[in-house]
């Protein structure tokens, strides 16, 4: 794993929420800053219970979080998968379908429909 890389996605983590080194390790149940500044330098290592807690906490999807691959933080009350099937079932309509779902929502969200 590299610690360098591993420690700029804690940092965005952090960042993201607008908390210093210090809250943020706060958040994690006392994690000193000192800690903190040491995994966003890559100096230290950081164990796999810390980095749970981080995704925990945060909502950060861990293979983001480790890899830096996907979505930094996970789909909010199981959106993720709905969104796939409903860009999956899109995907698969030809155009003037497609033209009719997409004037569906724009109703059913106050907008105008565009012509047919």
């Amino acid at each position: 794993m590299n610690l360098t890389a591993l420690g700029k996605r804690i940092e965005s983590v952090r960042m993201s929420e607008d908390l210093s080194m210090q809250r943020f390790g706060d958040r994690l149940g006392g994690v000193t800053a000192t800690s903190v500044m040491r995994w966003e330098k890559g100096v230290t290592n950081i164990t796999d219970r810390s980095i749970n807690l981080i995704c925990d906490k945060f909502d950060v999807n861990e293979d983001w979080l480790r890899t830096g691959e996907g979505e930094i933080f996970k789909p909010k009350n199981g959106q993720g998968s709905e969104i796939e099937e409903v860009t999956s079932l899109f995907e698969g309509l030809n155009a003037e379908r497609k033209a009719v779902i997409i004037n569906l929502l724009r109703m059913l969200n106050g907008g105008d429909i565009i012509g047919n």
